[in-house]
């Protein structure tokens, strides 16, 4: 009965979250439609406007994706397709998607590798998905001017440690047990432009790899999330079949 009650509970949560993210865009969009239809919008004003429903469509469009992205990590129908590839090549791959963010802010990125080939064994996408949620929230709470650090340990040659490290704003004490909920957002606000969902995704990812996420935090210092996927001791062969 409890379980039950707290599902009901968890699922009214999420249609109540996911009505007021789908809400704040789409009456953005309507009012400002409206306002052109009208005339009340001054010509001058015209490309403005436009560039701020432009805008909205696209936020509405990363929120369909979050969630569907989210559904698939979800999903437990589908076994994940292992097979083994060069994380500290993936996390190259993913700072070079992020090169204009990162210049926007002027923010410096230091990467440090046990190895320049250290293989990790998993679902090769779906770890980008969580490297790149957790650099594009650091990126969100990292000042202008700042830091992020990428690092890749090997811990008893069976695990090998993904730590991204920002100096920005930290966690609040309250925020740090929801985090990784659908919808929630730090009560700093800073991250409005976010969809609440990354880090939904990427702890849905990782426990489905059987990986916790942790998270190390300093209030005004730094963040830090940490995340230890299978290590693979040799890298694959030509021809190699992923394992199924």
């Amino acid at each position: 009965s409890r379980q039950i009650q707290d599902t009901e509970e968890t699922r009214k949560a999420f249609i109540a979250n996911l009505s007021h993210e789908l809400r704040s865009p789409m009456t953005s969009i309507q009012g400002f439609v409206q306002g052109l239809l009208d005339d009340t919008v001054k010509p001058e004003d015209q490309k403005q406007i436009l560039r701020i429903v432009l805008n909205e469509t696209k936020r509405l469009g990363q929120l369909v994706s979050g969630l569907l992205t989210l559904s698939r990590a979800e999903a437990q129908e589908k076994p994940l397709a292992l097979a083994p590839f060069n994380l500290c090549e993936l996390i190259r791959l993913v700072l070079i998607t992020r090169i204009q963010q990162l210049e926007e802010k002027n923010i410096q990125v230091v990467t440090a590798f046990d190895r320049d080939d250290m293989h990790a064994l998993g679902a090769r996408d779906q770890v980008e998905q969580v490297l790149i949620n957790l650099l594009d929230n650091a990126i969100r709470f990292t000042p202008a001017g700042g830091r992020i650090s990428i690092s890749v340990q090997e811990q008893n040659k069976k695990t090998l440690a993904v730590t991204v490290k920002d100096n920005g704003l930290g966690i609040l004490p309250e925020d740090a047990g929801k985090i990784f909920d659908r919808f929630y957002k730090s009560g700093k606000k800073t991250n409005a432009e976010g969809t609440g969902l990354g880090l939904a995704i990427a702890g849905q990812i990782a426990k489905r790899h059987g990986v916790t996420i942790e998270v190390d935090s300093s209030l005004g210092e730094y963040t830090t999330f940490t995340a230890g996927f299978p290590g693979k001791t040799k890298p694959p062969s030509q021809g190699q079949n992923a394992p199924q």
